[in-house]
């Protein structure tokens, strides 16, 4: 274990909001707060959502306009569901699990045995709170209606189980107190990743893998405070072992810290890096205080965790048992119809190590059906080389910078649906699946390109997540200075993308209208938030040198180079409900589409009269994963 460094007192605070002007937009900073206050064993923050929030369709439910403290929550009984009879709980909120019926009825039925408000807890392991439609019995509901994860429900459930009481507090900023501190939710200075390869750190620890402290801050108070300190208390945890501090960082905002409505940023100068020995969790304990005693300190601390694995790197954070990211909302690019791509960046220290596969989910927008069937999805993985298009090195992505490294794809089944995670398998140009092999000191864009249909499609983001405070501290407040992006995003198909010479937006839905955005203004603070991609890039635990790769099938090509026609025999090593097949130009167009259903062998011929002279791959996406072979359009 490495020791513990101790650093201290570092004075680098500045006011983001401090007017009585700006009391709204303090508040869509804050957003409303779901504390648990007792028992202490939960007792803290935690993530919800709200069937009366105007960002979603068909709000319905009372707003969360008031201050509900300190207030008695009982589980629904006799039936836990509340689709059914539950008994009278008069004055007190009551905690239902989902399922078996409509969000509405559940809380209709609540509301109708005095029930104050509903807290609905989403039955399905590992799930952050999602959103709730009205159903048809959601209008006569005049309560407030909320989700937690189905983690904090099921403790919550179990303390109640256990003779517990359980009291929460509500409010959209403070709850009346005189000295009464917060850190904005999700606001912290978050690790460098949710998950990374222990094998990262066999060189040492770059930039990239940097951590950094700080915060916004709230004074939901009615006193000024003064000296505000931010603390960061990174611990390490072995897996199987105890957690130990390896590291301990704060910053103080000196001068008087007023209460109408205000909050202030709380950024140290310094920055730490680690190099792991083992498996395990970083965990960073956050924490605020001042010179006064706070009068409700449940929501003056806050967690981020990065997890050491064997194998994965996700942005977002990923569950220590399935290793799946966590996709809690599923969001997208206002209502863009002519696509947009979107995904982590990722930093390779060490490469020499296979890419697998990419695991991601999506939603398709139908609440009619589940199936995805019918469907193909496709992840370029694009290594970026920051001014290797001759202009000046800027930290944002151009498309003459990118190089197509891999595709990871495959046509999606009956088997596949709405939000539930699957594997993308990569494969380079031998058609042989996990062949793609990263490289030492290079980035990667996974850039998700998700189907056009009259439907659109979302894509699965850890809810509880936000890069733009680590990207602030790195390019604002630290001594040595680095910008993290965590998930560039352009606004268009990547067809049109790369036909073009624009920038991506990398900071994704910030400043709006602007895709060249790069830089963390607090403007874009609340659009950030919880905008982290659930997607994981699995590599190999092993060398390159060891092969398991199992071919997705085989390409034949002839004649290699074409003039007039190129034929290719197409054999998959399983039959496939629906196979997509194109062909791609060099710069990654497409210039040839057709699908085959109920596919596994075959031949088919490809006029290439009208293709430029160059090179070309033909991309077979089935069922298994995906196979391409290049092929050569020689001079007529």
């Amino acid at each position: 274990m490495k020791r513990k460094i101790l650093l201290t007192l570092g004075i680098v605070a500045s006011t983001l909001l401090a007017s009585p002007s700006m009391a709204q937009y303090a508040n869509q900073i804050m957003g409303p707060r779901l504390i648990v206050d007792a028992p202490s064993s939960l007792a803290g923050v935690k993530a919800f959502t709200y069937s009366s929030n105007t960002a979603m369709t068909g709000p319905w439910g009372r707003a969360l306009d008031s201050v509900w403290l300190n207030v008695e929550v009982v589980k629904a009984a006799p039936d836990i569901t509340a689709c059914g009879t539950i008994n009278t709980v008069s004055g007190k909120w009551v905690i239902i699990m989902r399922g078996d019926c409509e969000f509405g009825l559940k809380a209709l039925n609540a509301q109708n045995k005095g029930a104050k408000g509903v807290i609905i807890v989403n039955q399905h392991a590992g799930e952050g709170p999602v959103g709730m439609g009205a159903g048809a019995s959601g209008s006569s509901v005049t309560i407030p209606v909320l989700m937690v994860s189905n983690i904090d429900g099921l403790a919550m459930l179990a303390a109640l189980n256990n003779g517990q009481q359980l009291f929460i507090s509500l409010a959209k900023w403070g709850f009346g107190n005189a000295n009464d501190l917060a850190l904005v939710p999700t606001s912290t200075a978050c690790g460098p990743y949710g998950a990374v390869p222990l094998s990262q750190f066999a060189s040492g620890s770059p930039a990239a893998y940097r951590y950094y402290t700080g915060a916004y801050v709230a004074n939901t108070g009615t006193h000024k405070a003064t000296n505000v300190m931010v603390k960061n208390n990174i611990t390490f945890t072995p897996v199987g072992g105890s957690a130990a501090s390896v590291y301990t960082d704060s910053s103080i905002a000196t001068g008087n810290f007023n209460p109408t409505d205000s909050i202030i940023e709380v950024f140290s100068p310094r920055t730490t890096s680690f190099s792991p020995t083992q498996l395990g969790t970083y965990t960073l304990n956050y924490s605020v205080s001042s010179d006064s005693t706070d009068q409700h300190p449940t929501d003056n601390t806050l967690t981020n965790t990065v997890d050491i694995t064997a194998n994965v790197f996700c942005k977002g954070r990923i569950d220590p048992v399935t290793q799946n990211p966590k996709a809690s909302v599923f969001y997208r690019l206002n209502n863009n119809t002519s696509g947009f791509i979107w995904g982590p960046l990722i930093y390779v220290n060490k490469g020499n190590y296979k890419a697998d596969f990419v695991k991601l989910a999506v939603y398709d927008g139908d609440t009619s059906k589940h199936s995805l069937n019918g469907n193909t999805l496709a992840v370029r993985i694009m290594k970026w080389v920051d001014g290797s298009n001759s202009q000046p090195l800027d930290g944002i992505i151009e498309e003459k910078e990118l190089t197509l490294k891999s595709i990871a794809g495959r046509a999606l089944t009956n088997a596949d649906s709405n939000q539930q995670m699957m594997n993308l398998y990569c494969f380079d140009a031998t058609g042989i699946s996990g062949q793609f092999v990263t490289e030492d000191d290079s980035w990667y864009w996974l850039a998700v390109e998700l189907p056009y249909t009259s439907n659109l499609w979302s894509l699965g983001c850890d809810g509880e997540s936000n890069y733009f405070n680590r990207t602030k501290a790195g390019q604002d407040f630290a001594t040595t200075k680095f910008s993290d992006y965590a998930s560039p995003m352009y606004s268009n198909s990547y067809d049109a993308f790369i036909q073009t010479t624009d920038s991506v937006r990398m900071i994704a839905f910030g400043a709006a209208g602007n895709r060249n955005a790069s830089i963390a203004d607090s403007a874009d603070f609340t659009q950030s938030r919880g905008s982290v991609p659930a997607v994981a890039l699995f590599v190999s635990p092993f060398n390159v040198g060891v092969n398991t790769a199992k071919p997705a099938g085989e390409i034949s090509l002839y004649p290699n180079p074409a003039t007039e026609v190129v034929n290719a025999k197409i054999s998959l090593a399983n039959n496939t409900s629906v196979a997509s097949i194109k062909v791609i130009d060099a710069l990654g167009r497409t210039v040839y589409n057709e699908e085959r259903k109920n596919f596994q062998q075959g031949e088919i011929s490809v006029s290439v009269k009208g293709f430029a002279p160059g090179n070309y791959h033909l991309i077979v996406v089935g069922d298994m994963g995906a196979i391409y072979k290049q092929f050569t359009v020689a001079s007529k």
